[in-house]
């Protein structure tokens, strides 16, 4: 049993969407525990870090319940225990919980594979705390959280596109984990997709056009003399070296 105000929750809960602790819903589960109690107890680490929990401990905050009911996670299951609050996590659609369990994928299928072989080992029953298992392969971790291996995927693809660019997970990171009218991943996929694609139009037409002009002057050509020539050529040598190997390539096979 612990203080609620003395436990805090860890980076990755803090950042989980939930509800506004002004909103129905918040006030609803408040009154839940206000008549029955907190039935499931919160997980917690040895540093007294929220694994699992966040909702219930602000509710007995709220409520000014002096103690609540936790069960110790051990270091090793941290992560896995983390992505299993995630399921019973009512407030999330199916994509959403895809998306937030993308970033603990591998150290969690890590965990159930060290789990999984030292119970065989051992052949020893289990503690709760201990009993978190999703399997060693991305279809049995995406068949356990309930979601399928289709919004993995799609999660996967967006972590990977928003490591690459800061600015599209600013943009769009919001969108997909918005409680009250969230964007779906395959959607979000779509409209980046989407964004990639105009912008590789851009930068095609510019491109043309840039060489389209250069063409249009190609008769001023013809009015200067060999020393000019020379020092345009030497000119268009130094241009041509900042090009990146790719378009260098293509253009000596144009020519």
């Amino acid at each position: 049993m612990h203080d609620p105000a003395d436990i805090h929750p860890l980076p990755d809960v803090r950042h989980l969407p939930r509800w506004d602790r002004q909103s129905p819903e918040f006030f609803g589960f408040r009154e839940d525990v206000r008549l029955n109690g907190i039935k499931d107890p919160l997980r917690i680490t040895r540093q007294k870090c929220v694994v699992d929990g966040e909702l219930r401990r602000q509710a007995a905050i709220s409520l000014k319940i002096a103690k609540v009911p936790c069960i110790l996670v051990p270091d090793d299951e941290v992560d896995s225990t983390f992505v299993r609050g995630l399921v019973f996590r009512r407030n999330l659609t199916k994509g959403q919980r895809a998306y937030l369990t993308v970033p603990k994928l591998k150290a969690v299928l890590e965990q159930s594979e060290a789990r999984r072989l030292k119970n065989l080992r051992n052949s020893q029953q289990i503690s709760e705390a201990h009993s978190v298992c999703f399997g060693n392969t991305l279809e049995q971790f995406a068949a356990a959280l309930g979601f399928g291996t289709t919004l993995l995927d799609q999660a996967i693809w967006l972590h990977k596109a928003f490591a690459k660019d800061a600015a599209l997970r600013t943009e769009w990171e919001p969108k997909i984990l918005d409680l009250e009218d969230p964007i779906g991943l395959g959607a979000a996929k779509a409209g980046i997709a989407g964004e990639d694609a105009d912008q590789s139009q851009r930068a095609l037409g510019v491109l043309q056009n840039a060489f389209s002009g250069f063409m249009k002057q190609r008769e001023l050509w013809n009015t200067l003399d060999k020393m000019e020539r020379a020092q345009l050529a030497d000119h268009w040598q130094k241009q041509v070296e900042t090009l990146p190997d790719s378009m260098r390539k293509a253009m000596k096979e144009v020519l």
